[in-house]
């Protein structure tokens, strides 16, 4: 072989070394693609999955929002019943309100009317115990006293011991219109007795559910006690009202409710008005936690009437 084909050789074999070089880094560059295509790829899912959970969450937050805002048209609503209720309340009270205050001048206070069905009976001295004195509540009229009806007992509650008794006093000393107040809702039962809407008392066998007043109507929505001691402390509708509220325990035995003492002066003592009806402006929605939340309006079962 000659020098010159020796040559030739040799930059042939070069050329092909170099292809190899060639021919390898290439395979190293496509691999180096796929690889930064990959990594590429798994950012563009990794995106795509935090872009979805987005969009979840904002559905979610949107479904949210619509369960708040159709909660709060609930409550809104809800609110505005309890108001219009409270403002029915008011205005019950209201129209009552005359009549409350009236007095009348040919019976003092120790011969107003006052029994469980407007009878016309008057007030007669009490017996007394130890814990209480209550007024028995003989007939009023001649013919009244050949009547076998039972008489009533009215009693004042006047506070409640610790060991949770009721100490009460007696009737003909509370303050004339408080007795005028009780003589209304009595004359308001007795109409509604002769209408044969009512019977003659209410026919619990024990402490009534509602005051005499909210049994008598029906307005059960009224009948909202005190959140604390309950039947112990005049009820919402009568505070409203700016009536005395009283309550039947069975045997015919009724009692009148102070005011819950959050809303009656300290000083004020049980044979004053202020102790049993409220005499400020307030109602007893602007007094919250006092009352219980008004119940749902609607009328009470009507209890079999007497013939």
């Amino acid at each position: 072989m000659t020098d010159r084909q020796s040559m030739h050789l040799g930059l042939i074999n070069a050329l092909l070394t170099e292809k190899d070089r060639l021919i390898r880094e290439k395979d190293e560059l496509v691999d180096s693609k796929d690889k930064l295509w990959r990594e590429l790829h798994a950012i563009v899912r990794a995106k795509d999955a935090e872009n979805e959970a987005l969009r979840q969450d904002a559905r979610e937050l949107s479904a949210e929002n619509d369960r708040i805002r159709r909660k709060s048209e609930t409550l809104e609503r809800a609110l505005k019943q309890l108001v219009d209720q409270e403002e029915e309340d008011g205005a019950s009270g209201a129209e009552d309100e005359d009549e409350i205050k009236v007095e009348d001048a040919r019976d003092p206070i120790h011969e107003s009317v006052l029994d469980d069905v407007g009878y016309g009976r008057r007030f007669s001295d009490s017996a007394s115990d130890s814990k209480t004195s209550q007024a028995s509540l003989p007939p009023k009229t001649e013919r009244a006293c050949t009547t076998n009806k039972p008489q009533s007992t009215f009693a004042p509650l006047i506070r409640v011991t610790e060991e949770g008794e009721y100490e009460t006093g007696r009737i003909e000393n509370i303050a004339a219109p408080v007795v005028a107040s009780i003589r209304s809702t009595l004359n308001e039962v007795e109409r509604r007795h002769s209408e044969r809407l009512i019977p003659a008392h209410p026919s619990y066998t024990s402490l009534a559910p509602t005051c005499v007043w909210n049994w008598a109507t029906g307005t059960m929505s009224g009948a909202r006690w005190t959140t604390q001691a309950p039947r112990t402390f005049a009820c919402g509708g009568c505070f409203n009202a700016r009536r005395a509220c009283f309550m039947w325990l069975g045997k015919m035995k009724w009692m009148v409710l102070p005011l819950p003492p959050q809303v009656r002066d300290a000083t004020v003592t049980p044979d004053e008005k202020a102790y049993y009806i409220y005499e400020g402006h307030e109602t007893s929605i602007s007094l919250p936690g006092i009352w219980q939340a008004s119940r749902k309006k609607g009328k009470r079962k009507q209890d079999e009437v007497d013939t």
